[in-house]
């Protein structure tokens, strides 16, 4: 008479496979609840342990230190055509009309970094992915910064304008003004 090997104690992953395989076989009711609770562990373990290795595999790597304090980062190599040719929205193409329309004579402390903010909101609203109340927000910014590109607090003229535009808080306009 054979005997049968020492079966692994119960609430493993290994005593789960066996029972499983005795159940295919005719021969039980197949695994326990701790056998199958201890086998839900190894697969909810296995898929964490699997999506952290994907975050790993996406993180930048830090190169060592070339000069005093200055590292290089290296990129992933793979970036897609999506990636290298964006699409130009219609807020953004808007936002630039209205940045080139300023007249450089009359251009604003912070100009380059401004307009640059601007841009980048624009592109900001024009995202699909961008969340309703973000793109909100990205407006209500985007109409402060284009406010300041136009506006300047002193060398007001004192015209009737320029004192309306003034008490509704716009400041007073750069561009020049238009006679009839």
């Amino acid at each position: 008479m054979t005997q049968r090997p020492k079966l692994p104690a119960h609430g493993t992953v290994q005593r789960y496979r066996i029972e499983l395989a005795d159940k295919k076989n005719g021969k039980g009711s197949g695994p326990c609840d701790r056998c199958r609770s201890a086998n839900s562990e190894r697969a909810k373990n296995a898929r964490a342990n699997a999506a952290a290795a994907a975050r790993r595999a996406q993180m930048a790597i830090v190169e060592p230190v070339t000069d005093p304090g200055h590292t290089e980062v290296s990129q992933p190599a793979a970036t897609s055509t999506a990636d290298r040719k964006r699409k130009i929205g219609v807020m953004e193409t808007a936002v630039q009309a209205d940045i080139d329309e300023i007249d450089p004579d009359l251009q604003v402390p912070f100009h380059r970094t401004l307009t640059a903010l601007a841009i980048e909101l624009a592109q900001e609203i024009d995202e699909p992915a961008t969340a309703a109340p973000a793109r909100r927000d990205a407006r209500k910014q985007l109409f402060d910064v284009l406010r300041s590109l136009r506006t300047q607090k002193e060398g007001d003229d004192g015209s009737a304008l320029n004192v309306l535009l003034e008490q509704a808080g716009f400041g007073t306009p750069v561009v020049p003004q238009r006679s009839t």
